[in-house]
């Protein structure tokens, strides 16, 4: 099968499925605390009717398999691919994503946390089964706003000339459908064509891939920063809890970093013919909180495809931030109460990788210059005044 026919079958994969995995309707979160687990479990102690009784409704939950009850022995040994194609959902109306808070807001649950004014459609209403992504919209009404050098086309074009996306490495797995333990790494990659004079990976399995020295602790690959030692394997779905990743998208001119805490990794461990039948992950789920911070730390990563930075003094920068901030509809802390002020935009991204190899540490270089300190929106928050009269007639 040549390399347009596969890119075209898992196009198609992202733009039809309605979800990446065939997801338990499953209680179960696995991975951070257990108190927190069961106060998401419970819900929030104020949420109720006016006369204390709970308005919850049977909603079921959209989350992940519960742990295999037993495992074969085996070895598959160590599986590494590289994310090939992202798809954030721009304009699509299907649910991507969990039931982050355990809630299904606007089915009588209400809220987790109390949402701020916003300018979202639908703002801060689940999707069917409790499905939390605020994120997708947002993605899309970045259209608005005419950013260059944004979305999925265009960064999963990025990633399949070689330029900056993620790297998974799964192990020690058994090889089985069920594994009760497996350890799941996530590394930030530069980009194929940092270390391979500007070529294009080959996709066959053999491209070897630096790792980016910010998500290692002591700059080795088995020092990762982003990485659970308790995921596992489900009837053929592995399922991992990351406290924190980054998503580092773009190439030699544009770019953008998206930091997702408490996130939920799901996806399908399968053999891939076009690999020599070796090991990869399908059909994959990145699901989390995109703290308010963190979105502030993106738009000042953030650089077009002409290199430009996206700085407080553009003419839609107040529409931008009114839209994020009115977005949050989590607490960025899973066993808050639903008294305080929501501070994270649920998030999901969909994904499919392909077969790759480790390859060195590479110090990643610095970006093209920004903003200046004082129209940084690194410097900014939601707590200042949102200026939400600005037009869509500009551009990052």
């Amino acid at each position: 099968m040549n390399q347009r026919i596969r890119l075209m079958r898992a196009a198609l994969i992202l733009a039809s499925a309605a979800s990446p995995v065939a997801f338990a309707q499953s209680c179960a979160l696995s991975g951070f605390d257990r108190e927190a687990e069961s106060a998401l479990d419970a819900g929030p102690p104020d949420a109720g009717g006016a006369d204390g009784e709970s308005d919850a409704t049977t909603c079921t939950h959209t989350s992940f398999p519960d742990p295999p009850p037993s495992e074969p022995t085996g070895d598959a040994g160590m599986i590494v691919s590289a994310i090939r194609l992202i798809d954030f959902g721009e304009g699509k109306k299907q649910e991507i994503g969990i039931d982050l808070d355990r809630r299904c807001t606007c089915e009588g649950d209400g809220p987790s946390c109390q949402t701020r004014a916003t300018m979202t459609p639908d703002a801060g209403c689940d999707g069917v089964g409790g499905v939390d992504n605020e994120g997708r919209k947002l993605f899309a009404l970045l259209a608005l706003f005419g950013a260059q050098g944004f979305g999925s086309p265009y960064y999963s074009k990025v990633m399949e000339s070689g330029g900056g996306t993620a790297l998974l490495r799964v192990s020690d797995y058994n090889g089985a459908p069920d594994d009760k333990q497996v350890t799941l790494t996530w590394y930030v990659t530069m980009g194929y064509h940092f270390v391979n004079d500007g070529g294009v990976p080959k996709w066959d399995g053999t491209d070897k891939w630096p790792i980016s020295s910010d998500c290692l602790v002591d700059a080795s690959v088995d020092s990762p920063r982003f990485v659970d030692t308790h995921a596992y394997v489900t009837n053929g779905v592995l399922v991992a809890n990351l406290a924190e990743s980054d998503f580092f998208l773009g190439d030699l001119t544009s770019r953008i970093d998206i930091r997702v805490k408490q996130g939920y990794l799901v996806a399908k461990v399968e053999k891939l013919a076009d690999a020599g039948s070796a090991w990869t992950l399908r059909d994959g789920l990145l699901a989390g909180r995109w703290n308010l911070p963190d979105v502030f730390h993106a738009l000042s990563s953030y650089r077009s495809n002409k290199g430009d930075p996206f700085c407080t003094n553009s003419p839609v920068y107040g529409q931008a931030k009114a839209l994020y901030c009115g977005a949050a509809d989590l607490p960025s802390q899973i066993d808050s109460l639903s008294s305080v002020v929501c501070d994270a935009i649920s998030f999901g991204v969909l994904f499919q990788t392909f077969p790759a190899v480790l390859g060195d540490v590479l110090t990643p270089p610095p970006p093209l210059p920004g903003c200046t300190p004082d129209i940084d929106p690194g410097n900014d928050s939601c707590d200042g005044p949102v200026d939400a009269g600005s037009k869509p007639d500009g551009g990052p």
